[in-house]
């Protein structure tokens, strides 16, 4: 029989072909050779994946060592067709080899004689396999194995006309098989693909958003760059799980992570010139996400399908279904259902409706590719805001799909809800670039945004101590997943908004030179909870409130924005260290002004007028000193006790750092008290140097609680994935050294200042209140251009708490610190009638507006501080002249009765202690007058 010419071959494997007109020439054995039949494909080998080692020799027909193969029936055997020669007629593919060169897969291209791999005229992956028909000639011999010999070439029509779908499977085989083999050196047998992608639980999901609440729960911020919101399957509607397998993948609970039919027939229509198809699985769609595949080459399918494979082994399909919905865009910037939810219906992804699923089921597809015909709206075409015919035949597509598979769908959870035909397509709320919903992330240009630094720089300090946050990678880009609550009380920061933000017309800076702007904190006594905190208008911006170093969404440097010289609200640790050392609040001390003190090149002045002292200017109490805000006797007491002490105090109540006159951040609790000492001057009694408002605010808790100081901390729980992994530790520590009397005293005297100010109506505390308020003003003047100008203003202080056993009878108090001034260049405060702005006038109202409206209808107190105190310490200790003792009492003044604001008591005599408000002696002065502060 004549087999044709070895060297001009013929169409391969066409059945019914005549004998050509050459002689046989003599078999010989094959050598990468590979016969494709009607029914399957053996084992075809690809190369050498394995390299002869030194000195070996040779394989014969270069045999490759592995195979890929895609078993359908045994080869029955046959003649051997020529050295190279691939023959696909009509028979089985045998064990054959591709390529004749030790150790290299090499496909259609044999050294001649050998001739090209012809496979249906398809050219695969850039490998050229397709060749010219030849002249009829006989079929080839058979190949190695037992089949038989493949028939010849053209010539009988009757099998030139087989079936269409039989050649096309052919065709199809032979070129996934060609593919797998072009695979083979980066893919042995999905091998490498494996060993190669991290395992299924250490896949990490995409930048997931950070939401930061208010201690209530209710949302203050996002941070991330995606809008992503990762829940777990239970908090998926069964419904719209169930319409994303309706609509990306029919199969998903039967297939296993790769729909081999799908590949096959997405690659017969992409072969063919029909519309480009994926036959992508949900779990293949899951693989190329995690793996990051791009491109649409058939070897990213084969390595998507391998590691589609690998998770299905691993993954139970509600862990893979999971992981998707969580992953896959919608569009509108929303990433994974939760934030899709949101973004299309203001709702959660557990509430969704079928009709609302099917929605955005749909949008997957195509999630960003749309514009509506006004070219105004971009989107998802499947959006009915951007094109409401493709929506609504998308839509109902995917409910006809859901309704064919309710069946199976009912196996898993279907049973649950009903799916209509009558169903109609639902409406999504119109983007509004306004909402928070559609935002990547929200809330910091507000002036929660100052909270949101405050709360990551925190965060960042526990990652150094909590074994749980220094696991948590978190950043600008990736927010990390986290539920983090504040301890910010809603309607603590609504009120301070309210009245420090001058934009609001409520607020008392609202009338005021636009330079003029407000800083309030409120900490929560024996808590150390930060309540209110407001620094600014635009979180963005200057933190006129505090300092942070925020590495996450800041640059890691510390801001100073938040520091004010504190002026006389600093004399309230001044005062807290004379009580400590032993000095009473009836001590007598030299207030004439100016004076000078040793070592001081300049004198020291009072900004308020020493002749409210009732016994003259040298013979001043230290509690009318306090009231009446005069810095020489605060500065005289500063050297009596040391500047150690004033640090002392308030480093123990919780103020953490100061600036020195170089604006240069001194840390109170950077070293030995002396060596941090040594930083600053006597005028550290009197308020020189600049402190934060958060910082002030957070002392005067220490205060309030009588010397049980409580960290100021933001952070209150953090959440990941639904579990607590921190959630705050309060603890208090004595401030040491205090006694309760001392604090008894220290507050009497603070409550003064309030009584006064309600006296002169300029704070707006109601009556009923004043008796439980201790405050202290403070002014500080500018320097150079506006020398003796007011620039900063100032007020602080606390309510009294009520401890009781009974949570229902308990009231922590509240501590408040606020500060007026200006946010660019240092000019003078002006109230809005021109008038210069004094503590009092400035941060006071801010001050007492607060007070008012987060106490008001409140009916639990504590004592109230207006009571008779117990004068703790020596009177002698002063460097103040005790008064003369006339031996003719009424003669006398009625003593204390003079001052202002005191409580009622017994005047003339002798009597020293600041009592007042009855008449003393024959001629003793009247008590309870109203007094002047001008601080």
């Amino acid at each position: 029989m004549n087999y044709g010419d070895p060297l001009t071959p013929g169409e391969a494997g066409q059945a019914g072909a005549a004998p050509g007109p050459h002689p046989a020439p003599r078999p010989v054995r094959a050598s990468g050779s590979a016969s494709v039949g009607s029914a399957s494909v053996g084992s075809a080998s690809v190369g050498s994946a394995g390299l002869p080692s030194a000195g070996s020799p040779p394989p014969s027909a270069g045999r490759a060592a592995a195979r890929a193969s895609v078993p359908v029936s045994s080869p029955t055997g046959g003649a051997r067709p020529p050295a190279g020669r691939a023959s696909v007629g009509s028979a089985s593919v045998g064990s054959a080899s591709v390529g004749q060169t030790t150790g290299r897969a090499t496909v259609g291209r044999a050294r001649p004689p050998a001739g090209r791999a012809s496979v249906g005229g398809v050219n695969i992956g850039g490998v050229p396999v397709d060749s010219p028909d030849g002249p009829g000639g006989p079929g080839g011999p058979g190949g190695t194995g037992p089949g038989r010999g493949g028939a010849g070439g053209r010539g009988n029509a009757n099998r030139r006309t087989r079936s269409k779908k039989a050649r096309r499977r052919n065709w199809i085989i032979a070129a996934i098989a060609v593919v797998i083999m072009m695979a083979g050196t980066s893919l042995v047998g999905g091998t490498y693909v494996f060993a190669s992608i991290a395992p299924p639980d250490q896949i990490k999901l995409g930048g997931e958003s950070t939401f930061i609440y208010y201690s209530d729960g209710t949302q203050m911020a996002k941070i991330g760059s995606e809008n992503r919101t990762i829940v777990p399957l239970e908090k998926i509607a069964i419904q719209m799980q169930h319409a994303v397998v309706a609509t990306e993948d029919r199969s998903f609970y039967t297939n296993d992570g790769v729909d081999f039919k799908g590949i096959v027939r997405a690659f017969w229509n992409n072969t063919k010139g029909g519309e480009t198809q994926g036959a992508s699985t949900i779990t293949q769609q899951y693989a190329r996400a995690v793996a990051d595949l791009e491109g649409a080459t058939y070897s990213r399918k084969i390595e998507e399908a391998a590691i589609a494979m690998k998770l299905n082994d691993k993954l139970t399909k509600d862990q893979i279904l999971s992981n998707y919905l969580n992953t896959v865009p919608f569009g509108r910037g929303a990433y994974g259902v939760e934030a899709a939810a949101q973004a299309y219906f203001k709702k959660s992804a557990a509430d969704l409706t079928v009709e609302e699923s099917l929605l955005l089921a749909g949008l997957i597809k195509n999630p960003n590719g749309g514009r509506s015909k006004d070219g105004k709206i971009t989107g998802s075409p499947f959006d009915p805001n951007v094109d409401p015919e493709q929506a609504l035949a998308r839509w109902t597509a995917n409910r006809n799909a859901m309704i064919a598979i309710k069946p199976e769908l009912n196996k898993h959870g279907g049973d649950k809800y009903e799916v209509k035909a009558d169903m109609q397509m639902p409406t999504p709320v119109k983007v509004n670039s306004n909402d928070d919903a559609f935002k990547q992330q929200f809330g910091l240009d507000r002036p929660t945004g100052h909270v949101v630094h405050q709360v990551m720089d925190e965060f960042t300090r526990l990652q150094k101590t909590d074994k749980n946050l220094s696991k948590v990678e978190i950043s600008k880009a990736n927010g990390g997943g986290l539920k983090i609550w504040t301890t910010i009380d809603k309607s603590a920061q609504d009120i301070a908004e309210k009245y420090t933000n001058r934009a609001n017309k409520e607020s008392p800076l609202n009338a005021m030179k636009e330079n003029q702007v407000g800083a309030l904190v409120a900490v929560e006594p024996y808590t150390g909870r930060v309540l209110a905190y407001y620094g600014g208008q635009n979180g963005s911006g200057a933190d006129l409130a505090g300092s942070y170093t925020d590495p996450i969404l800041g640059d890691g440097q510390q801001s100073k924005f938040g520091y004010h010289p504190a002026g006389s609200t600093m004399k309230v640790y001044t005062l807290a260290g004379g009580l400590k050392n032993g000095y009473s609040l009836n001590s007598r001390w030299d207030a004439t002004s100016p004076r000078t003190f040793p070592g001081r090149g300049k004198p020291v002045k009072n900004s308020s007028s020493e002749g409210n002292c009732s016994d003259g200017p040298k013979s001043c109490q230290l509690w009318q000193a306090t009231e009446f805000s005069l810095n020489i006797p605060f500065y005289a007491l500063t050297e009596k006790i040391g500047i150690s002490q004033v640090v002392d105090v308030a480093r123990s109540a919780g103020v953490r750092g100061l600036l020195n006159d170089n604006r240069e951040f001194i840390d109170l609790n950077g070293g030995q008290l002396k060596d941090v000492s040594n930083k600053f001057g006597s005028e550290i009694g009197f308020g020189q140097y600049p402190i934060t408002v958060l910082d002030h605010a957070a002392g005067m808790a220490s205060l309030a609680a009588r010397g049980n100081a409580a960290k100021a901390h933001f952070i209150k729980e953090v959440k990941k994935s639904e579990q607590r992994i921190y959630a705050e530790a309060i603890k208090t520590t004595a401030m040491a050294g205090f006694t309760p009397q001392m604090f008894d005293d220290l507050n009497w005297t603070l409550q003064k200042v309030a009584n006064n100010n309600k006296a002169n109506d300029k704070w707006g505390i109601p009556n009923n209140m004043v008796p439980y308020v201790a405050a202290k003003t403070g002014t500080w003047e500018l320097q150079g251009k506006y020398d003796g100008e007011n620039g900063h203003s100032w007020t602080v202080g606390y309510t009294s708490a009520k401890r009781d056993n009974d949570p229902k009878k308990n009231y922590n108090g509240i501590a408040v610190a606020a500060w007026v001034g200006n946010q660019a260049e240092e000019l003078p405060l002006k109230d809005s009638k021109g008038n210069d702005l004094f503590g009092a006038t400035g941060g006071g109202k801010l001050f007492g507006k607060f007070m008012a409206e987060y106490n008001k209808g409140r009916t639990v107190w504590g004592k109230p501080f207006t009571q008779e105190p117990p004068f703790t310490g020596s009177q002698e200790k002063g460097d103040g002249q005790q008064p003369s003792v006339d031996p003719n009492p009424g003669n006398q003044p009625g003593g204390p009765g003079n001052q202002p604001g005191g409580p009622g008591g017994p005047g003339g005599g002798n009597n020293t202690l600041p009592g007042g408000g009855n008449p003393g002696g024959n001629n003793g002065g009247n008590g309870g007058g109203n007094g002047r502060d001008d601080d």
